[in-house]
C-alpha cells in the first residue's frame, strides 16, 4: 500500500508540473525591454599593407597583414611570394618579404578564404614615389659635428627636399635626444619624437616646439648641453583623404601604400661657449633609430581600419 501511495505521488507531481508549463506556455506574462544588439558576424576579408623603398639602407620590404581569412591566405607582390610570419602575434595573417631592388610599378594580389567559406581574391597595384634627396638645411656645416645649432630658444630650424615623383604627400619625422650637465650632474632629454603629414617640400621648426620649456629655463645653470635633432622624410602614395576609400580591389576592402624613404638629415644642438667634443657614439644611435617608420607602421597594421595616414597623425608624438 505504502509503494502504491508513492508512485501515486510522483505521478501527481509530474503531472501538476506539465499543468503548469502548459499554462504558463498559454498566458505569457508582459514581456521585458529589447536588449542590445548582439555583435554583427563575421566581416569581409580586410587587407592592409605598404611596401617601402629605403635606399640609405639598400633595404627593399614588403608588409601585408590579411584579416578575416578562414584559411591561410596566399600573398604575392610582383610575382614574389610573400613569406608568413608564424612569430608576429597580429590580428589577421601577417606576410612580409625582402627584395633586393627598390620597388616602382607595385603589383600586389591575394587569394583566400572568407569567413563564410567562399574562395577569393583581391588586388592593387600603386607606382612607388621616386628617389629624392635634402637639398638645402638651416644653419652652417661645422667640421666636427655637421649643421650646428647653438641651444637656444630663438633656434629655427628648416629642411627642404627635392620632389619625389608620384608622392602624394611627406611624412617628417623628428627624433630629439639630448643631455646636458649642471655641476658635474648629466640629465637626459628625450627621446621625443614628433611627427609632419605635408604636401610642400620643406618644413621649418622652432626649437621649442621640441624641446620642453623647463630645459630652457636652466639654460643659465647648465655646464654643458649636448642635443641631436634627427629628421627623416618619407613620401608616401596611397589612400590618406579623411573617409577616402581603400584601394584594394577584388573580394576584399584594405588600403595599400607605396614609400619611399630619403637619407635621414643630422642636426647637432650645443650650448655657446662650451668646449667641442667628439660626439658620443651611443647619444648618435638614440638620435638616429634605422627603423622608426617600419615601427611606426607596424603598429597600424593591428588597428581598426583607419588609413595609415590618420595613424600616423594620431600615434607617433610621446
Amino acid at each position: 500500500m505504502k509503494i502504491r501511495l508513492y508512485t501515486f505521488n510522483i505521478a501527481l507531481f509530474f503531472l501538476t508540473t506539465l499543468a503548469i508549463f502548459s499554462a504558463c506556455d498559454r498566458f505569457k506574462g508582459p514581456e521585458g525591454l529589447t536588449g542590445p544588439k548582439g555583435p554583427s558576424g563575421p566581416g569581409s576579408v580586410f587587407i592592409k599593407g605598404y611596401v617601402l623603398n629605403n635606399e640609405k639602407y639598400k633595404t627593399y620590404t614588403a608588409y601585408v597583414n590579411v584579416i578575416n581569412s578562414k584559411s591561410l591566405p596566399s600573398v604575392t607582390v610582383n610575382e614574389v611570394e610573400l613569406t608568413y610570419d608564424f612569430n608576429v602575434m597580429y590580428i589577421g595573417h601577417y606576410f612580409n618579404k625582402a627584395f633586393l631592388t627598390p620597388f616602382q610599378t607595385t603589383q600586389l594580389n591575394a587569394s583566400f578564404t572568407t569567413m563564410d567559406g567562399k574562395e577569393g581574391t583581391a588586388t592593387a597595384q600603386l607606382t612607388a614615389p621616386g628617389s629624392f634627396e635634402i637639398t638645402e638645411h638651416s644653419h652652417d656645416i661645422d667640421p666636427l659635428y655637421g649643421p650646428l645649432a647653438p641651444f637656444s630658444p630663438d633656434e629655427i630650424f628648416s629642411i627642404s627636399w627635392s620632389p619625389s615623383d608620384n608622392a602624394e604627400l611627406y611624412v617628417v619625422l623628428i627624433n630629439w635626444f639630448a643631455t646636458y650637465e649642471i655641476q658635474y650632474k648629466t640629465t637626459l632629454v628625450g627621446p621625443h619624437r614628433y611627427n609632419f603629414i605635408i604636401t610642400d617640400t620643406s618644413l621649418e621648426i622652432p626649437l621649442t616646439d621640441l624641446c620642453p620649456e623647463s630645459i630652457f629655463e636652466k639654460i643659465d645653470e647648465m655646464d654643458d648641453f649636448y642635443g641631436m635633432l634627427n629628421f627623416e622624410v618619407y613620401a608616401f602614395a596611397g589612400p590618406h583623404n579623411p573617409g577616402e576609400p581603400g584601394n584594394i580591389t577584388g573580394d576584399a576592402e584594405g588600403m595599400f601604400y607605396t614609400i619611399t624613404a630619403c637619407p635621414s638629415f643630422l642636426f647637432t644642438v650645443r650650448l655657446p661657449g662650451t668646449a667641442k667634443q667628439v660626439p658620443s657614439t651611443s647619444l648618435q644611435e638614440e638620435a638616429v633609430p634605422n627603423n622608426q617608420m617600419n615601427e611606426l607602421i607596424d603598429k597600424w597594421l593591428m588597428q581598426p581600419e583607419s588609413s595609415v595616414v590618420e595613424f600616423i597623425e594620431k600615434g607617433l608624438v610621446e
